[in-house]
């Protein structure tokens, strides 16, 4: 459709086009966005429902629950793997690291490895 015109009123005026010439039809004519056509264009019984936006949502969701299962994996190893470490903190402590310098330490080293091992391709 052209600029500034009002799409509510063309769906009016194309409605009962297919009735009035033939009577015993029952359908009626809509103007309907094509940028919403793929996620949102499914009727039922002249009612839109959801479409594939469902699927999407769908995987969306099941998305983020793989995400807060790996967050949470990854937590768990890092403790596990920070009581194998409590005696290089010890050592560090009795050199005079203060707790600012093994938080950035264990942080910096978190961020490294989940990048590296995040940009690794997968091969199975």
């Amino acid at each position: 459709m052209r600029e500034g015109t009002d799409p509510e009123a063309f769906s009016a005026s194309i409605e009962n086009y297919i009735s009035e010439r033939n009577e015993d039809s029952n359908v009626r004519l809509f103007a309907y966005p094509l940028a919403d056509l793929y996620l949102y264009g499914q009727w039922k019984d002249g009612e839109l429902v959801e479409g594939r936006i469902k699927n999407v949502k769908l995987f969306a969701m099941i998305g983020l629950f793989v995400l807060i299962i790996a967050c949470i994996n990854f937590m768990n190893l890092s403790t596990a793997k920070s009581q194998k470490r409590a005696k290089e903190v010890g050592v560090r402590k009795v050199a005079g690291a203060d707790k600012k310098s093994l938080v950035m330490q264990f942080m910096s080293e978190s961020i490294l490895i989940s990048f590296f091992l995040g940009s690794l391709p997968c091969y199975w």
